[in-house]
Order: structure tokens, then C-alpha cells, then sequence
């Protein structure tokens, strides 16, 4: 029977505590509860027992009229077997990541023949753990089965807790200890600069941001990505205005935080318009339809995200030569592989790519000193639940087409 459980795929609890390496020894012992009080039955037994009186006080011979006695007894001791059985009497739910939901199993066995009405007291309502089955009051447990009853787990700190709930059923009251801690998520991003900038005015710049996110974590995490807002500046600027503007960017990244969180809260003032929150119609986009960016990562494992400037670098109708081909570059390698350019990512204050550079005011396609560019930013925030991790902000620029209005 173990043999069977342990290599049946499809067995429930094989599928939930297949990394459990005691899985063996506790199903020997719960299948072995199972066939030893199946077999036994109701039983009483009376137990003869004497018992002697000896009164040292001559005073309680006249009181009594004797000073030795005996007394036989009979001990009556009625034996009922349980009629269910627990595969295990504690659930360790272990270090989880805080603010997320965990589950785990307790299983409960009928080894009667008849139904057995069985009930959950509910774990305290402001503490972390949770069991529907509780709230659902009485409820029959048929013969010969096995009731899988859920526990979540949703740590608010990374203290430990524990808490006793009571199984009954019309014979007995079972204790199950649930316990558990918290564990803060981590990550790392590379790059690791607040403000980051898409370096479209470059004349043979890509559009796009690209970052990773590394689990630091000590268990598998589910992290999220998502774009907050996307804003334009008012009022576009020139080419040395946008050139110092990236230089004031740079500065304000070698800083305290103090002046970081006052060039960020600058981006939401009214100089900046909010842009359509719908996919699709702002300047950047995740690549996943306007919804926050999901995914798990195991400890040390990492994930790339893009972010692409959905607009071309000049602010018309692009250009297209002879074949059809147009003037916007395109996120590939040297060798026309996105999947590598994605796997390198080299944005970011902290890299040689992110120098602005004086040379390039003055890029071969036409332009003057008074053309002027828009300027676009997005908030983008890494949270795990409802824990914000990292919060940081990507900038592109658009070329203003002068030509409309000639």
C-alpha cells in the first residue's frame, strides 16, 4: 500500500508532499493506523481491585468497630477506538515569503463504517492562518476516505507564530499545531539606478530599457512588475536643455536621498501631463497588454524585463527607403538575435552606453540647435503581494517634427 501511494502520480498526497523526504515513514505509519483501528472494536473491561483500611487511632475502633478492613472494588473501564485518524498532528509551514498566501494539507481518515460528523475549530481571525473548512461548521465524513482540509498561511512580519486548532468528531478532540515565520523578499536589479534613460538621441540608439531582476530571496518567489504612470513634459526641450537635463539626472543619482526623492516627486507636479494608462497608447510599454508583469524565480535565479519606447525617435511618419525598410532601429544583436541583446543589457548611470555625451549634439540627420524634443517618463515599481521592493523611472526622448508646420 505505501509503495502504491508513493509512486501513484495522481495520489494527492504524493502530489503535495513530494518534497518531503520523511514521505515514506509517515505514510507506513498512517496506513498502519488506518488497518489497526479498522480491525479493533468497541471493548469494556472490568478490573477487580481490593482495597485495605487500617486506622491507627484506637478512637476509630469504638467509632467504627473495627481497626482493619478490606474493601473489593471493581474498575470499569470502557474502551472506544477512534473513528479517525490524522496523518500528521503538525503542519510546519516553514519560512514564506511575507504577504503571500501559502498552502498546506491536513489529512483526515474515516476508519469506521459509518459516517462521522467532524468539525475544525477556526484559527483566530487576526492571526495569519486561515481554514475554510472551518467556517463550513459540521460536516459527515464518509467511510473509508480520506478528507484533504486546507490551511493557508499569509505572514504579516517575519516573527514566528503558532496556533493549536481542534479537530472533533462525535468520540474525540485531536490537536493539530500549525506554526510558521515570515521571510522578507529580496531582490536585486541591474541596473540599479533610480532614474534611467533610453538613450534615443543617439543617432544609431535602440528604444528600448532593458533590466534584470535577481531573486535574493531564500525561497521561490512570484515578483511583479508594473508601469504606475507615464507622463510628458509640458513644454519640449532643446538639445543642450536635454543634454543637461540627463547631466542633472546623473547628479542627483550620485546623491543623498533626500535630493533623489525631490527629483522624483518633481515628475508628478504639474509640469508633467499624465499619459492614457490603455495599452498601447502611451510612450513605453512591458509587453504584456498595459497588465502588471508577472513571474516566479528560485533563489539566485534572474529574469530579464524590457522596457521598449513605443514611439519612433521622430515624432512623423517614418522614413522608408527603397525596400520598404524604415529608419527605426530595432532591439537585435550584431548577429540579429533579440534574445541575446535582451540577455545583455548595458543601460543604466552606472555604464559606459549611458554617457550622454557633448559630441553627440550634433548628430548628422538635419538637425539645429532649436529643434526641439519631447520628453517622456514612466514609473516603474518591482513588488512582491502588496511589498514594494524598488521603485525607479525611465526616460525617453522624441524628436519634434518641425516639417508639419512648414
Amino acid at each position: 500500500m505505501v509503495d502504491q501511494i508513493v509512486e501513484d502520480k495522481n495520489s494527492f498526497i504524493n502530489q503535495v508532499y513530494t518534497t518531503n523526504p520523511f514521505l515514506q515513514e509517515q505514510i507506513k505509519v498512517f496506513e498502519a493506523n488506518n488497518v489497526f483501528y479498522s480491525l479493533i472494536d468497541d471493548t469494556t473491561k472490568i478490573i477487580s481491585a481490593a482495597c485495605f483500611i487500617q486506622f491507627i487511632n484506637l478512637k476509630s475502633k469504638e467509632y467504627f468497630g473495627f481497626c482493619t478492613e478490606s474493601l473489593k472494588l471493581s474498575l470499569v473501564c470502557p474502551t472506544t477506538k477512534p473513528n479517525i485518524v490524522l496523518f500528521s498532528d503538525r503542519i510546519d509551514f516553514g519560512e514564506r515569503s511575507i504577504d503571500v498566501r501559502h498552502n498546506e494539507w491536513l489529512f483526515v481518515r474515516n476508519v469506521t463504517t459509518r459516517p462521522v460528523p467532524l468539525k475544525v475549530s477556526p484559527p483566530s481571525p487576526v492571526g495569519p492562518f486561515f481554514c475554510a473548512f472551518a467556517l463550513n461548521g459540521e460536516q459527515l465524513l464518509y467511510p473509508d476516505r480520506t478528507l484533504p482540509i486546507n490551511i493557508s498561511f499569509i505572514p504579516e512580519h517575519e516573527a514566528a507564530v503558532n496556533e493549536m486548532l481542534e479537530l472533533s468528531s462525535e468520540t474525540m478532540r485531536l490537536q493539530v499545531m500549525v506554526s510558521g515565520s515570515g521571510l522578507g523578499p529580496s531582490c536585486t536589479i541591474t541596473p540599479d539606478d533610480m532614474f534611467n534613460v533610453i538613450q534615443t538621441m543617439r543617432k544609431h540608439a535602440t528604444k528600448a530599457f532593458i533590466f534584470r531582476v535577481t531573486n535574493t530571496s531564500g525561497t521561490n518567489v512570484r515578483f511583479n512588475v508594473q508601469m504606475e504612470w507615464t507622463r510628458e513634459l509640458l513644454e519640449p526641450m532643446v538639445d543642450n536643455e536635454a543634454f543637461e537635463f540627463i547631466e542633472t539626472l546623473r547628479t542627483v543619482e550620485g546623491s543623498d536621498p533626500e535630493q533623489r526623492v525631490a527629483m522624483a516627486s518633481w515628475f508628478e507636479g504639474a509640469e508633467w501631463a499624465e499619459e492614457s494608462a490603455i495599452a498601447g497608447e502611451g510612450a513605453f510599454d512591458l509587453g504584456n497588454g498595459g497588465r502588471p508583469l508577472w513571474f516566479r524565480l528560485d533563489p539566485t535565479e534572474s529574469r530579464y524585463v524590457q522596457v521598449t519606447l513605443m514611439l519612433p525617435r521622430y515624432d512623423r511618419q517614418l522614413d522608408k527607403d527603397k525596400d520598404g525598410n524604415s529608419d527605426e532601429e530595432s532591439l537585435e544583436s550584431s548577429d540579429g538575435s533579440e534574445e541575446e541583446a535582451i540577455k545583455s543589457p548595458d543601460d543604466g548611470f552606472g555604464t559606459e552606453s549611458a554617457e550622454p555625451g557633448r559630441e553627440y549634439n550634433r548628430i548628422d540627420d538635419g538637425r539645429t540647435a532649436t529643434d526641439k524634443r519631447r520628453v517622456y517618463a514612466a514609473k516603474f515599481n518591482v513588488h512582491v503581494g502588496h511589498l514594494v521592493l524598488r521603485q525607479f523611472y525611465v526616460f525617453g526622448f522624441v524628436d519634434v517634427d518641425t516639417t508639419v508646420d512648414s
